[in-house]
């Protein structure tokens, strides 16, 4: 199940799982997506198999059964939480059957400590809110201003 916020300081979109909520990475929300998702894979008994300290056991008994079992919840956790624009970039880790890969990948894909990024979208925001600025106020262009007018002291 899927849900939208429409509130800015709520995360744009979330997915529910058994586990609980977990942030869809899109991106530049790692740190979102990373602690929400954590949280479910520790509540699933998984986070051991996608950080590598619990290795696959040898024996071929119930153990390793059960360890294919919380494998399986992990890659589905972690694949069911990643944006549109990168579930693609995650489908061969997603047939090896290979949460370890995948949560490395998305982590490598993280945007929002890329200083080029931020400053690109930094500046998108500047930009925008100058324009908005710009634009003359319905009631302020019979009094002949525009909003531009605040910025002129």
């Amino acid at each position: 199940m899927s849900t939208t916020h429409t509130s800015p300081s709520l995360p744009a979109k979330e997915w529910t799982s058994k586990w609980g909520r977990i942030t869809i990475f899109t991106g530049n929300n790692y740190p979102q997506f990373a602690i929400t998702c954590k949280a479910a894979l520790v509540a699933a008994e998984a986070w051991d198999i996608v950080s590598g300290e619990e290795p696959e056991p040898a024996n071929g008994g119930a153990q390793q059964a059960d360890w294919k079992k919380r494998r399986g919840i992990a890659v589905q956790l972690i694949f069911s939480s990643t944006g549109q624009n990168y579930v693609n970039r995650l489908s061969d880790l997603l047939e090896q059957k290979d949460p370890k890969g995948m949560w490395e990948k998305l982590k490598r894909s993280d945007r929002s400590r890329d200083e080029l990024f931020i400053a690109n979208v930094r500046g998108r925001a500047t930009i925008r809110q100058w324009a908005l600025a710009a634009k003359p106020n319905v009631g302020d262009s019979a009094k002949g201003r525009s909003r531009g007018d605040d910025f002129i002291a």
